[in-house]
């Protein structure tokens, strides 16, 4: 059988600072009373769950930080292909050559957010279509903080449209 002790607690918010004594009991098992509170080993354990979960949370953090730069680099790469293939369409069909093709170049805004970017464009003739050339570009850059060199490539066929879609 358990054990109950009563205690009464005085306080003192009686008139003119007589004090008043209230009936606020609290009903305390033997065992509380053994166990007044937390053992040490609680509080050990309490505080390692806790470094084990800080040290998940800013790992998780981490790792989101380096997927937003990379995905923000593979944006930036497509990004910087299609301009060249936008380039490419705003040109006549007939000044799209292998000189037009190593004149260009990368922004210096890109090349400064990736690093070591290369770009090489081709410009070919459609083995099975005359009439028709073929613009590759490709972008390679150098993955931060890693030796994985990461490459975007694109590819437009433009047909002559002075021709008239005829062969």
């Amino acid at each position: 059988m358990k054990r109950s002790y009563e205690f009464r607690v005085m306080s003192y918010e009686g008139k003119g600072g007589a004090p008043s004594f209230t009936h606020n009991s609290l009903l305390v098992t033997r065992y509380s009373l053994l166990r007044p509170g937390y053992t040490m080993l609680e509080v050990v354990a309490a505080f390692g769950v806790l470094t084990v979960a800080m040290v998940i949370v800013a790992q998780l953090g981490t790792r989101a930080l380096t997927e937003r730069v990379r995905a923000d680099e593979q944006m930036l790469a497509t990004e910087s292909a299609a301009n060249v293939l936008e380039a490419a369409r705003a040109r006549p069909w007939a000044d799209l050559t292998p000189d037009w093709a190593a004149g260009q170049r990368l922004p210096e805004d890109v090349t400064d957010r990736l690093p070591d970017a290369r770009l090489a464009v081709r410009v070919e003739p459609e083995p099975e279509r005359p009439r028709v050339k073929r613009v590759t570009v490709e972008l390679r850059w150098q993955e931060r903080g890693g030796p994985i060199a990461r490459a975007v490539t694109t590819v437009a066929l433009f047909a002559d449209r002075a021709a008239g879609g005829a062969p």
